[in-house]
């Protein structure tokens, strides 16, 4: 049951995002949790969204996601709370990136405490990106 509200309030709060690349007219792509681990392929130019679970009032955040930085670039990072009349409920952190020149790259980020530093991460968001011409 916490999955089916956790992929709800994903979805509805991506929504409200579609502004959030509305500059990159060429976005294509929304992704989330699930498709960690998957490889994506697109065209140089194109933008698209990673918009993963987060509820910073537990201390845990993701990172910012590692890559090549001369592959793909970030454009926004923003985290929306799920809701602002409930505090601690959660949200979604949504990071739009932009491929900028072909080649492969993994994105990946993860979720953790950033004083934990000896504590392995609850959860890992990788993505091996391939940018065409």
């Amino acid at each position: 049951m916490k999955n089916i509200i956790t992929t709800f309030i994903t979805a509805i709060v991506s929504l409200l995002f579609i502004a959030g690349c509305a500059t990159q007219p060429e976005r294509e792509v929304r992704l989330t949790e699930k498709f960690s681990g998957d490889s994506i392929t697109l065209k140089k130019d194109v933008s698209f969204e990673v918009a993963l679970s987060s509820n910073p009032t537990t201390g845990y955040s993701w990172k910012t996601p590692s890559f090549d930085k001369s592959i793909l670039k970030i454009v926004s990072d923003k985290y929306v709370p799920a809701s602002k009349k409930l505090v601690g409920s959660g949200g979604v952190r949504v990071f739009c990136v932009k491929a900028i020149k072909a080649g492969k790259t993994e994105l990946k980020t993860v979720y953790c405490r950033p004083w934990e530093k000896k504590e392995k991460p609850t959860t890992t968001f990788e993505l091996d990106v391939i940018v065409e011409q």
